[in-house]
Order: structure tokens, then sequence, then C-alpha cells
């Protein structure tokens, strides 16, 4: 719950084509955003610094391809993805509007 006039910020990972119908998903719910940052240069600099370590931290028996895609190792599906521009990484502050 947030009240009204309320902010809170939001980060998620989207689909590229789908980082404008989900701004207006988030308007129709009743936010104004009022600001919006692309940090997957950020993200993935983070990833190359501290990916493969954090890999290392899980118990063996995870799955190492899906490990690495959550997070984001260099050569996995999702960091490709954020390199070649299909995937962004958004930081919004979002305000609730007023009834």
């Amino acid at each position: 719950m947030l009240r009204p006039g309320g902010r809170f910020l939001y980060t998620d990972l989207m689909a590229t084509e789908l980082v404008e119908a989900n701004v207006e998903r988030l308007e129709g719910l009743g936010y104004s955003v009022e600001r919006r940052r692309d940090i997957t240069g950020n993200v993935l600099l983070s990833c190359d610094e501290t990916a493969a370590t954090h890999a290392r931290a899980f118990i063996e028996t995870n799955d190492d391809e899906i490990m690495s895609n959550f997070l984001a190792v260099p050569g996995s599906r999702l960091y490709d993805d954020m390199k070649n521009g299909n995937t962004r990484y958004m930081l919004f502050t979002l305000r609730k509007e007023r009834p």
C-alpha cells in the first residue's frame, strides 16, 4: 500500500520492446513516473566484476546454467541479452497520484 503522494523506487529487468508498455501500465495503475533511468550499463559492469564470484557462493547442487543466468554471469543468456540491448535494467521513481 502506498498512500496518495507517496513515492517508491522500482527496478526491473524488461525486454526492450516492452519498456514503454510497462510504463503505460504503471501510469494506468495510478502512478506517475518522476524519474526513469536505464541502468543496464552499470549492472553489466557489476556483473563483469562480481557475478562469477557470486555464482561460486551457491551450493554445488544448483544447476550451473540457471544460476549463471540468474546472476547474469558474463556469457550467460541474460548477460548477453543486456549487452546486446534486448533486455534493459530499468530504475523508476514513481509517485502515487492523488485520487
